[in-house]
């Protein structure tokens, strides 16, 4: 198994916790109709899909730099420097700063695909139970 599938299954994984949780807290387990059964399991699989998809896109807005200028503010604010004993501190420059944060991005695309298939397999069960 390559490590992209590892992701991927690791993802889809989480996932499914995610939508058990939600069917445990929402009381799928005690509904006795046909209708209540299948707008629940939506339920499950759209709040899960909306976390994974939108834990992406937060991740895929940090790794194009949308909240850079607030992050270098708080460092430059609060000083979050490793300070040696026998060093003085040397301030790094906001390019500098942009340059090292985004040397290594990391991928989103797991978390978006399998968020956005979650949510597009919920909103499938709601549109069967409106139909019911």
């Amino acid at each position: 198994m390559t490590n992209k599938q590892k992701k991927y299954l690791i993802t889809f994984a989480v996932g499914v916790a995610f939508a058990i949780v939600v069917w445990a807290v929402g009381g799928l387990f005690k509904v006795t109709s046909y209708v209540a059964l299948m707008g629940k399991i939506s339920d499950g699989l759209f709040v899960s899909g909306v976390l994974l998809a939108g834990s992406g896109g937060l991740i895929a807005s940090f790794n194009e730099g949308i909240f850079d200028g607030l992050a270098y503010g708080m460092h430059g604010l609060f000083g979050f420097r490793n300070i040696k004993k026998d060093s003085t501190p040397k301030k790094e420059s906001y390019y500098d700063y942009q340059k090292r944060k985004h040397a290594n991005k990391k991928p989103v695309g797991h978390l978006v695909f399998v968020g956005l298939s979650f949510v597009f397999v919920g909103v499938v069960f709601f549109l069967i139970s409106l139909a019911i």
